[in-house]
């Protein structure tokens, strides 16, 4: 997530935040990526991320924050590999 600044006269402030996805393995990956505002879904997105590369996602205004915003990442690899775990839950959930 990065910010994106802007002037307002008096002070710099964050305006958006940019969201990237860096993969920095040698493995492709597919993901599901999820905005939520207010408990309802804003955005979704089902792509692959390729090995050793970088995909930017999403903007979202610095203000939406307010809005109860969480953020949710599933990853799977591309090609099944038995030496991973096959799930992870959070806890609480």
């Amino acid at each position: 997530m990065l910010p994106v600044w802007s002037h307002d006269g008096w002070d710099d402030v964050v305006d958006t935040l940019k969201f990237h996805l860096l993969n920095e393995t040698n493995r492709a990956y597919t993901y599901r990526f999820e905005i939520w505002l207010n408990n309802s879904l804003f955005l979704e997105l089902k792509q692959e991320v390729p090995a050793q590369q970088h995909i930017y996602l999403a903007d979202l205004n610095f203000d939406q924050l307010n809005d109860k915003a969480r953020f949710e990442f599933k990853f799977q690899p591309k090609e099944a590999d038995l030496t991973l775990a096959l799930n992870w839950r959070k806890p609480g959930k």
